[in-house]
């Protein structure tokens, strides 16, 4: 048996106590109506808020491991949020991949000295004396170098490569043991090797008898000025001299042979690495190929949302950003770049593929980095198809090309760290349209409901009253869906939704609806005790808002990013108990 309210109770006894004090032989009992009481029972039951994550959460689309992010962008006129998938993909092209420049040069030993030297007269001049003397064995002279021309590319249509200036990362210079019956200078110089401070390489060096493991040069740093050869070899070289002298006295003179070699050479080792290299390099061709692979398309929440025609993706834009420190002419081949998706269907990235092979710009410096944004006109603008389509991967499938200047200026280039970084960032702003988006808020602890003092056993009429306040430019609709201690649904308190409007809205030019201001709706819903009874025999209760597009079914929707429904649920019960 329900109790009574204490209310109620209280009313009886104070029935009961006046009528104690009556004369029951002055009433014909029979005559008089059985009292009535309808108290009125007002309690707020339910506040609750929906707001845009409830619907969709669009932060669980990012995926920042494949550059996939998602950001809140106020509109110009600053009213409301713009939703914008970022699709970001950084690729590049290391020293490693543009192997095909200069990683260092072979060089060609030099042989210094002269065959036959006739010593005869030196020798009697020593024996006629007992001095010290300084001989010129091989007089200021020069040797070139020389460079093996650099390997004609098939690409190459503007003649030989050649290199005109080198700055080393690492060199040596070695000059071997020889076998001079005495000790002997060589003066070795050139105008074409500077060392890093500028100044040109002069060096005097000890060799011949006592030396017994040559002499190694570290050229580290230095540069070199480089000369085409002009016999049609396409061979390079640059210029070494020499002097070669010795200091000889009368106890030589027996050993000095009347005829001998002055054999020296200068050799550079296997391998020179170059840090930075001035020439004509020729032309090249360099594919970069990746693929990132998406999986939020194929979410149940961007499915729903992304109905055919519902996202306006006319301004969708892409961007090309690159960092090159080559100086050397390029073009991006970006033509075959495409997404797909699970039933392979294909869209290009672009719409203009006339405009899909930008020039990618060289630094006017060697040590410079040239950075620059390609816009979205400028790559022929975005294609929407390719997001239309719901792909599953995007393909980025691009040809760079590098050449020399037509206009004669040498290129440069960094053979062990030259470098291409591209950076192609999408940007999908979401403007929808919006048909049935569900989102249920539970509200598990609803038990309060059944004790309500037995008013219910005397119920007259049930009133709801919802006070709901929506911020979203779409209209809302809501219900109390009813449920048991499991959580089962039993059915809804309403035979049909609650409408709610859609906020006060703005359609700009464009057919995109703005919130310009909230709006307020307070609804009395009657329910009958039939429903109410279920009302309170509920564990477990859900109110359920579905949001749809704005009145006007052809706008499209932007989305302030703290939208929301404000919903206040309160009751108004009337009874009629009769003692």
């Amino acid at each position: 048996m329900n109790k009574l309210n204490p209310v109620i109770w209280i009313a009886l006894l104070v029935c009961l106590f006046v009528s104690s004090c009556v004369n029951e032989d002055d009433f014909d009992t029979g005559k008089i109506a059985k009292p009535h009481f309808k108290p009125s029972l007002e309690n707020n039951l339910i506040e609750t808020e929906f707001k845009l994550s409830d619907f969709f959460n669009f932060e669980s689309i990012a995926d920042e491991e494949n550059g996939i992010t998602v950001e809140f962008t106020k509109t110009p006129e600053g009213l409301d949020d713009t939703i914008v998938v970022n699709i970001n993909k950084d690729m590049e092209l290391t020293s490693d991949e543009l192997d095909d420049f200069i990683n260092g040069i072979t060089l060609n030993p030099v042989q210094l000295g002269a065959q036959g030297v006739d010593m005869t007269q030196l020798k009697s001049l020593l024996l006629l004396s007992d001095i010290e003397q300084t001989i010129t064995l091989v007089d200021q002279t020069s040797e070139k170098v020389i460079i093996d021309a650099i390997e004609e590319d098939s690409l190459n249509e503007r003649g030989a490569r050649y290199l005109s200036k080198v700055f080393l990362e690492a060199g040596i210079l070695h000059i071997p043991a020889v076998s001079l019956p005495f000790q002997t200078t060589l003066y070795l110089s050139s105008d074409k090797i500077k060392a890093p401070d500028g100044s040109t390489f002069d060096r005097v060096f000890t060799i011949g008898a006592g030396n017994t493991e040559g002499l190694d040069v570290d050229l580290d740093g230095y540069e070199i000025d480089i000369e085409p050869l002009e016999d049609g070899s396409g061979n390079s070289y640059f210029d070494i001299e020499y002097k070669v002298e010795a200091t000889v006295s009368s106890s030589m003179a027996s050993s000095i042979p009347d005829v001998m070699d002055v054999d020296l050479e200068v050799s550079f080792g296997q391998m020179w690495f170059i840090n930075l290299a001035y020439g004509k390099l020729g032309a090249y061709e360099y594919p970069i190929h990746d693929t990132i692979e998406i999986t939020y398309f194929d979410s149940p929440d961007f499915k729903d949302l992304l109905k055919e025609g519902t996202i306006m993706l006319n301004d969708i834009n892409m961007n090309l950003t690159y960092w090159n420190n080559i100086g050397m002419d390029g073009r991006l081949d970006i033509s075959n770049m495409f997404a797909e998706n699970y039933i392979n269907e294909r869209a290009n990235l672009f719409q203009d593929m006339t405009k899909t092979n930008p020039q990618i710009n060289a630094p006017l410096l060697a040590g410079s980095v040239m950075t620059q944004t390609i816009s979205n006109d400028d790559l022929g603008k975005a294609n929407p198809m390719a997001i239309n389509i719901l792909p599953n991967k995007i393909v980025y499938d691009a040809v760079f090309r590098v050449f020399d200047d037509p206009n004669g200026t040498l290129s440069f280039v960094f053979p062990g760290s030259s470098n291409l970084k591209l950076n192609i960032q999408t940007r999908v702003p979401v403007i929808a349209k919006i048909t049935d988006m569900e989102s249920d808020n539970d509200i598990d602890d609803f038990s309060f409901l059944q004790e309500d003092g037995g008013v219910g056993d005397y119920l007259e009429s049930v009133t709801l009253k919802l006070d709901l306040e929506n911020s979203f430019p779409a209209v809302m609709s809501v219900n109390i869906i009813l449920k048991d201690e499991n959580g089962n649904e039993l059915e809804p308190l309403f035979d049909e939704p609650l409408l709610i409007s859609a906020a006060n809205v703005t359609v700009d030019n464009n057919n995109v609806a703005r919130t310009a201001s909230p709006v307020r709706e307070q609804i009395n819903k009657t329910i009958t005790n039939e429903k109410y009874q279920k009302l309170r025999q509920a564990q477990k209760i859900s109110i359920k808002a579905v949001l749809n597009s704005a009145a006007n079914d052809e706008a499209y929707l932007l989305f302030p990013r703290d939208a929301s429904l404000k919903v206040k649920i309160g009751m108004k019960a009337q009874t009629d108990i009769t003692l």
